[in-house]
């Protein structure tokens, strides 16, 4: 049908040999490959603007002063946190960023630098988002990416062109989720696809291996039983439930409101970020905290961060389970952790095994960690 095939990684695999463009990176510097193209779709006039006014946040106002968004808060005493800026350029003035995508009449500034009045009398000097991102944008020419990333400069420019000329959809790899910063990676590309207006249509966007989207995982976690009628009377349940999150905030979009439910719902259901386990019963404080193991740029140790965060409330209740309670059985279902976590064998068997008084795997098969368990029970 006319579609290029590009492949982008480090290896030239089964499936380059079936691709229109092969394009070698080195491992993990995805990143700065992405930020190039970005700075090519830019300097060449590429960018589709009217796309980024009105689909991206490029256009907020961030404080000069801070690098913070100028929120609502900071404008008026008693304020938002959730309510930002922008420049409209069409009654040019710093006016509240619409709730929505509809802008109306707004046209958000890209470029340009103003002066916020803030609720204390003051003024801070503020910019719009792209603006610091130009300026990002300046340490990765495509000479410049390309002694990072491996990636020859002329490649580059030739892929950003591609993916402006049309419609570009990205499959991303699982390889992201492994890396240190893999989500900036995940960022970047995405900016890519930002800057060129290329999602919101049939053929564009990027996708994985996307599990759990709210509307399938209400259905399958909250429907008591099958047929038309137990889904009919959960809808209703769903709808009550947005009508009291939207009471206590009537400009929330469905978007949000969704976002809101799926944040609430998770914490009354119990379920809470696995790293504290790791954390506080595996040995791994230890090991993360570990001189030379970490990011030599971070100032504190992890631990001293993630206390920082429980102690300001960040957390709100989900650093569970407390180091004070500390795990007496175990359920590994379907999974083997002794042989999926690195150095799990060794290390998980010293650390997390002897706080346990009992120990049971169920899976389809013999595992390393039900050679380990005290009971295994067969699953068909």
């Amino acid at each position: 049908r006319g579609a290029q095939v590009v492949l982008i990684g480090p290896d030239y695999s089964p499936s380059a040999i079936h691709t229109d463009l092969f394009v070698p990176v080195r491992i993990g510097s995805d990143a700065a490959l992405a930020l190039a193209m970005c700075r090519v779709i830019i300097e060449e006039g590429l960018m589709q603007e009217e796309f980024v006014r009105e689909q991206t946040d490029l256009p907020l106002l961030v404080r000069r002063d801070n690098g913070r968004f100028l929120r609502q808060q900071d404008v008026v005493e008693g304020g938002s946190d959730e309510i930002f800026y922008l420049y409209d350029e069409a009654t040019k003035a710093i006016v509240e960023a619409p709730r929505t995508l509809a802008l109306g009449g707004l046209r958000p500034a890209l470029r340009g630098a103003y002066k916020a009045m803030l609720a204390g009398g003051t003024s801070v000097d503020v910019v719009p988002v792209f603006v610091r991102l130009e300026e990002q944008l300046k340490a990765y020419s495509p000479e410049a990416a390309s002694a990072i990333c491996d990636t020859h400069p002329d490649v580059i420019r030739k892929v950003a062109r591609m993916i402006a000329g049309g419609k570009t959809h990205v499959l991303d790899g699982w390889t992201f989720g492994k890396s240190y910063h893999g989500d900036l990676m995940e960022r970047a590309i995405c900016l890519v696809l930002a800057l060129t207006g290329n999602w919101g249509k049939q053929g564009a966007g990027i996708r994985s291996w996307a599990v759990g989207m709210f509307d399938g995982l209400f259905t399958w976690s909250n429907k008591p039983q099958p047929g038309f009628e137990a889904a009919a009377n959960m809808d209703k349940g769903l709808k009550a439930m947005a009508a009291t999150v939207r009471a206590q905030d009537a400009s929330l979009t469905n978007e949000i409101l969704m976002h809101r439910m799926a944040y609430q719902g998770t914490a009354m259901g119990g379920t809470v970020p696995p790293a504290f386990f790791w954390l506080n019963f595996c040995g791994y404080r230890e090991i993360w905290d570990r001189p030379g193991w970490g990011d030599p740029t971070m100032k504190r140790t992890m631990s001293e961060y993630v206390d920082e965060a429980i102690n300001k409330g960040w957390w709100q209740g989900s650093q569970q389970p407390l180091p004070s309670a500390p795990p007496r059985v175990l359920f590994e279902i379907g999974g083997s952790m002794l042989r999926r976590t690195r150095g799990g064998q060794h290390h998980l068997t010293k650390t997390l095994w002897p706080k346990l008084n009992l120990i049971v795997t169920i899976d389809v098969k013999m595992s390393t960690t039900g050679m380990w368990s005290d009971i295994v029970l067969p699953a068909a």
